[in-house]
């Protein structure tokens, strides 16, 4: 089996074994399995919205998602890598994960044209649980509360407080770094500020951003500076 294409199905306790990509179209899933995805996963094509409530997907290596229109309720993502997660319209509530995330970004606001096309203005994005996830490249943009979803603990990363805590940043980091270091930290905060500006008041700073560019000292400088009493 290469992979498994499922179109206007509703299923419940099904347990499938992938094998390959998966493509599902305006279906609905209730505790069912989905074992061995690998490679790009199509999660919710088509207009109506595509609903995995109590569902369990394991041991899956997960790249260029395409979401679409799709809800995750009360899901578990078990020893998965998911990556080049882009959505404008997934849902996520209550769902936890283990593995890998990188390069996902997930928004309360849907665009334009999907929100006109499926119905709504705002993604649930609540009470989701990654503390057991290696995070990097995780954005979230457009109104997501991250004081409702639980992280990994502050040696990987932690949430910086746009309007409380920039200003700090902007004002300690230049006589703190090297220009090298000063320009990868002025370009994180001009991002920061644009998410600020299109309705994302908290951001969630990374450690692997930084250690893989060989920077662990900038991750440890922005963590003091943002946290520090008074900030």
């Amino acid at each position: 089996m290469t992979g498994l294409v499922l179109r206007h199905v509703s299923e419940v306790g099904v347990r499938h074994v992938v094998d390959g990509e998966l493509t599902v179209v305006e279906s609905s899933f209730e505790d069912c399995q989905f074992v061995g995805l690998t490679g790009e996963a199509k999660f919710g094509s088509g207009v109506q919205q595509t609903v995995f409530r109590g569902c369990l997907f394991a041991d899956s290596d997960i790249r260029s998602v395409t979401p679409g229109n799709v809800l995750f309720e009360d899901c578990r993502f078990d020893a998965v890598r998911i990556s080049r997660f882009i959505s404008g319209a997934a849902e996520f509530v209550r769902c936890s994960f283990s593995g890998t995330i990188e390069e996902a970004v997930l928004s309360a606001q849907p665009s334009a044209w999907e929100a006109q096309a499926f119905g709504r203005s705002r993604n649930r994005v609540t009470g989701n649980d990654l503390r057991e996830c290696r995070l990097s490249g995780v954005g979230f943009r457009r109104g997501v509360d991250l004081s409702d979803q639980r992280f990994p603990p502050p040696s990987h990363c932690f949430v910086l407080e746009v309007a409380q805590d920039l200003p700090r940043l902007r004002t300690e980091l230049p006589r703190l770094l090297d220009a090298s270091q000063r320009r990868e930290a002025e370009i994180r905060v001009e991002m920061w500020e644009e998410d600020a500006a299109s309705g994302q008041s908290q951001v969630l700073v990374q450690a692997r951003d930084w250690t893989e560019r060989g920077m662990p000292e900038v991750y440890a400088l922005l963590r003091q500076v943002a946290q520090r009493p008074g900030a």
